[in-house]
C-alpha cells in the first residue's frame, strides 16, 4: 500500500508541476521580528498599528488603519524558524480566508509576511495568480535586515 501511496503522490506532483521545496537550515527571522518590521513598514505610512490584538482568541497577527484613508490591514505573520513551516504556511492562508467576511463591512486589504527566504518566496509562488488576484493577497517579504518587500497582487495599487 506504501508504494501505491507513493506512486500516487509522485503522479499528483508531476501532474500538477508542484515540488516539495527543501527548507534551508539557515537561521532567519522569527515571527516577532516579521511582525515589528510589518509594523514599521506600515507606522512610515501613516498607520496605527496593532500587533496581536486578540491574541489566545483566533486574532489576527497584525492589524493597521489609516485614520484619513479610512482604510483597514489585516495582516498573518509567520517566522521562518518554525519547525513545520509546511503546515504553518498553509494554516496562515487559512486564517486569512476566515477574515475575509470583515471585507463586507469595511475597506480592507489582506496580506501575509513572512521571512524573504528561498523556501517562503517559493511557497508564496504556488497560490495560483488567478487566485491570488481574485483574493487580493499581498505578500510582505521581510529581509533579515528587518526591510520589507511588499509584493501586490496583480491590478492592485493598495500601497501607492
Amino acid at each position: 500500500m506504501a508504494k501505491q501511496q507513493r506512486y500516487l503522490y509522485d503522479r499528483l506532483l508531476q501532474d500538477c508541476q508542484w515540488k516539495p521545496y527543501p527548507r534551508t537550515r539557515k537561521v532567519s527571522l522569527d515571527e516577532a521580528s516579521v511582525k515589528l518590521a510589518v509594523r514599521a513598514f506600515f507606522e512610515k505610512r501613516g498607520y496605527k498599528v496593532d500587533l496581536s490584538p486578540n491574541k489566545g482568541q483566533g486574532g489576527y497577527d497584525i492589524v493597521c488603519y489609516h485614520e484619513e484613508q479610512k482604510h483597514w490591514w489585516i495582516i498573518e505573520a509567520k517566522g521562518g524558524n518554525s519547525k513545520s513551516p509546511s503546515v504553518d504556511f498553509p494554516q496562515c492562508m487559512g486564517q486569512l480566508l476566515l477574515a475575509m467576511p470583515v471585507r463586507q463591512k469595511v475597506e480592507v486589504s489582506f496580506g501575509i509576511a513572512i521571512p524573504d527566504t528561498q523556501y517562503y518566496t517559493l511557497r508564496s509562488r504556488d497560490l495560483p495568480e488567478k487566485l491570488r488576484s481574485d483574493l487580493q493577497w499581498h505578500w510582505f517579504f521581510v529581509s533579515s535586515e528587518g526591510l520589507v518587500r511588499p509584493e501586490e497582487p496583480p491590478n492592485c495599487r493598495c500601497l501607492g
